[in-house]
């Protein structure tokens, strides 16, 4: 009697699927049979890596679904995905599933409409932070990042932070990586940022106030040459 990959075991059949990328998984597989969609549904192994290959259009029931299985992810990569229900539905999904995925150590929500950081309280694990083109968050929803005390890499480009805010996240966080693209520093702000990472900070991206030249930063550079300032954008 022949006999197919379905007559294997559960374990097996997840230690097999466990090499299959989660796209291929919920376009491909999952589809094939109630069985092997009920497998993937239910392992949280097979959700460590949440990325996809374009960004995505999630509707409500798609969207909730998607980060109920968040107690299995390690890395949640979502950029530029469109989530068509209201932003009061976004907070709430993310406020009320990822603080279970206590092994999140990567988050990417470029783009979408959210409009609270809350749920990174309770993120201990979190080194990799990108929030650029977040337009809902106000300045006072960043404050939640001092709490990430394992942030090394932090992308806030083209949201409402302010310089303030990101010098008092730099004060009391060791990043590595830093892109505050679109936000307007003075001199001694940024100064005060490369005091306060001096000897962590490798990489700046910023930009350009109106008024000011590339050759304007020269004594800064020249001061913190541990840290590769880039100019990304004049504003």
């Amino acid at each position: 009697m022949s006999r197919t990959i379905l007559d294997l075991p559960d374990e097996i059949l997840v230690s097999i699927l466990k090499h299959i990328d989660l796209q291929h998984l919920l376009q491909i597989v999952s589809k094939c049979c109630k069985r092997l969609h009920y497998i993937i549904s239910k392992n949280s192994i097979l959700w460590r890596h949440v990325s996809f290959d374009l960004p995505l259009v999630f509707n409500k029931d798609q969207f909730d679904e998607l980060l109920k299985q968040s107690r299995g992810f390690h890395e949640f990569l979502i950029p530029g995905s469109v989530v068509n229900c209201s932003s009061p539905f976004v907070d709430y999904c993310l406020v009320s599933s990822l603080p279970r995925a206590k092994n999140l150590y990567w988050l990417d929500l470029t783009d979408i409409e959210l409009s609270t950081l809350c749920f990174v309280l309770h993120l201990p694990h979190l080194e990799i932070l990108n929030l650029s083109g977040c337009t809902k968050l106000i300045d006072e929803d960043f404050e939640a990042l001092k709490s990430c005390q394992n942030l090394a890499q932090l992308y806030v480009s083209f949201t409402s932070i302010t310089s303030k805010t990101v010098v008092e996240i730099c004060q009391v966080i060791d990043l590595i990586v830093l892109d505050t693209t679109s936000v307007l520093f003075q001199n001694r702000d940024r100064e005060s940022v490369l005091e306060s990472s001096c000897g962590t900070l490798l990489y700046w991206y910023m930009s350009l106030n109106a008024d000011e030249q590339e050759s304007d930063l020269k004594e800064l550079k020249d001061k913190f040459i541990d840290c590769c300032i880039k100019i990304t954008r004049r504003f």
